[in-house]
C-alpha cells in the first residue's frame, strides 16, 4: 500500500490554535486518515478550560469528518511531570467522551503508558526523553507501531 505522511503538528499548540488553520491544512492536504494527537499542551495551560477544549474537539472533528477524511485522536502522553495531575486526568477523560460522543477512534497512549509504568521495570523510562515528559524517538515508534496495528484491524473489519 502505498501511504503518505504528513506531519502538520505544530510543538507547544493548543487544540485550538490547530483548529484555527485545520480547514486550510485539510483543503491542502486532502488526508484519508487524520490522526490527531491533542490535549497535552491544554491539560498544562491554565488558560484553557475542560468545556472549551472539549468543543474545540468535537468541532475539530467535524471539520475533520466534513472534509470527508477518517479521524483517530490520540489522547496525551502519560508523565508524572504534570503539577497538577487530577486537571491532567481529566482532560484526558474528555477525549473519550468526545470519541464517544462522535463515534470515532480513540488511541488510549496515556493507559497503555500509565499500565507500563504501574507494571514496574524500565518500559516507561525507555519511552521518554531525559527530562521525564517528551516522548523519544523509541516512544515514538511503539506507538506507531501498535498504531499501525490498530489502524489495519480497523481496515480489516467489515463495516458494520
Amino acid at each position: 500500500m502505498d501511504v503518505r505522511v504528513v506531519n502538520a503538528g505544530i510543538a507547544g499548540e493548543t487544540a485550538d490554535r490547530t483548529l484555527a488553520r485545520l480547514d486550510a491544512e485539510l483543503e491542502r492536504t486532502k488526508p484519508d486518515l487524520v490522526l490527531w494527537q491533542v490535549g497535552t499542551n491544554d491539560a498544562l495551560s491554565s488558560s484553557v478550560t475542560e468545556p472549551a477544549f472539549e468543543a474545540t474537539v468535537e468541532r475539530g472533528v467535524t471539520s475533520i469528518e466534513r472534509h470527508k477524511s477518517d479521524v483517530l485522536l490520540l489522547d496525551q502522553q502519560f508523565t508524572k511531570k504534570v503539577n497538577d495531575p487530577d486537571r491532567y486526568e481529566r482532560f484526558v477523560a474528555v477525549l473519550d467522551r468526545v470519541a464517544q460522543k462522535e463515534h470515532v477512534c480513540l488511541f488510549p497512549r496515556y493507559r497503555l503508558m500509565k499500565s507500563m509504568d504501574q507494571s514496574g521495570g524500565e518500559g516507561i523510562a525507555l519511552m521518554l526523553a531525559a527530562d521525564g515528559f517528551h516522548m523519544n524517538d523509541v516512544g515514538y515508534a511503539c506507538v506507531a507501531d501498535l498504531l499501525a496495528l490498530n489502524i489495519q484491524e480497523l481496515v480489516a473489519q467489515p463495516d458494520q
